[in-house]
């Protein structure tokens, strides 16, 4: 079943009054104020209807239900807690299979694509600077640089920002 969200029903009014009140203004002057009334009330509710089933269609489609958030925040804890190097192959083996050629260092995870060159960390500790020296180190001329994992300090993100990465 899907909820509504308060942020949705704030939109559908505000697209309705917002509607009426520029349709009332224009038709006001065309035809009776009666008449731009109505008119204005019919065209609110035919925009607004448009506008509400996008609304709704848009917040369907990415959004995690409570027990799939559920499950993945206990994923995510138990993936936390396990060694550095189960968690590795867990995803080496993911990656391997999607057939992405990873290449597995005693760090984490790396993947060549085709104009970027991906690092993935999973671990409770977290990126070292360490990390992302080796990480920048293997860069070449034009990759893009994509640096997955659980948790950036403000100092790594300052450290790899003076890598402009």
């Amino acid at each position: 079943m899907y909820k509504v969200k308060f942020s949705t029903i704030s939109d559908i009014v505000f697209t309705f009054f917002s509607v009426f009140i520029i349709s009332f203004i224009i038709l006001n002057y065309f035809c009776g104020r009666i008449n731009a009334i109505i008119i204005s009330i019919w065209a609110s509710l035919f925009i607004t209807t448009i506008v509400c089933f996008f609304i709704i269609k848009q917040s369907k489609k990415g959004f995690l239900t409570k027990k799939q958030e559920k499950e993945c925040s206990e994923v995510l804890t138990a993936l936390s807690f396990a060694s550095q190097v189960k968690v590795c192959n867990l995803f080496f083996d993911a990656f391997y299979k999607k057939q992405l050629s990873p290449e597995k260092t005693k760090g984490g995870i790396f993947i060549s694509a085709e104009n970027s060159l991906y690092f993935i960390k999973f671990s409770f500790d977290g990126i070292t600077k360490t990390d992302i020296v080796k990480f920048f180190n293997r860069l070449t001329g034009s990759q893009k640089a994509v640096v997955c994992a659980q948790a950036f300090s403000k100092e790594i993100t300052d450290f790899a920002q003076r890598f402009n990465g």
